[in-house]
């Protein structure tokens, strides 16, 4: 999964950002590249569409922090985007059933920016991993923060047909299930 992002959708992803940033809690040390959250979540959407799987995207801008981005089924999706070559997520339990990881980049000498859907992980399996750590655990900006590499995920290309299966079959996504 991978998607040009045009200068139109960009700057939504900006204007959306700049709302979003006025509800925070705790200001961030860098919050240039916080739309980058929001491009790595309209692809998403974006790719769940054009694949025909039924979900629900969760307004980008909600109070709750405890939601998730988007529902399929009875299962919770958080997508994080990220520049960087890792998934970074908070330093507690898991909420969501499955966290998808996707890249950022802008294309050097072209102009052009993508958004790269790479790869996933279940609660059960990121459970797993902490619990006999198998982990990063990091701190940027002063928070702690688990951590792991964007290859260390399952590939975002095993994760349509699960879902596709489960969808058809009548049944929710089974995090448990899907390859890990």
């Amino acid at each position: 999964m991978w998607y040009e992002i045009s200068p139109a959708l960009l700057a939504l992803a900006r204007e959306k950002t700049r709302e979003f940033d006025q509800q925070k809690a705790y200001p961030e040390a860098d919050q240039k590249l916080n739309f980058i959250g929001y491009l790595g979540e309209h692809c998403f959407d974006r790719w769940l569409t054009e694949n025909k799987i039924p979900h629900e995207w969760i307004e980008f801008i909600k109070p709750e922090w405890d939601k998730p981005d988007f529902k399929v089924k009875k299962k919770t999706i958080d997508v994080k985007t990220t520049t960087t070559g890792n998934l970074y997520l908070p330093f507690k339990d898991p909420d969501f059933d499955i966290y998808l990881g996707a890249r950022y980049s802008e294309i050097p000498d072209s102009g052009a920016i993508r958004v790269v859907g790479v790869g996933y992980i279940t609660k059960q399996t990121l459970r797993t991993r902490i619990k006999t750590g198998r982990i990063n655990v990091v701190e940027l900006n002063g928070r702690k923060l688990y951590s792991l590499q964007l290859g260390e995920l399952t590939s975002i290309e095993k994760f349509i047909p699960k879902m596709r299966e489960e969808t058809r079959d009548g049944g929710g996504i089974s995090a448990e299930g899907l390859p890990a």
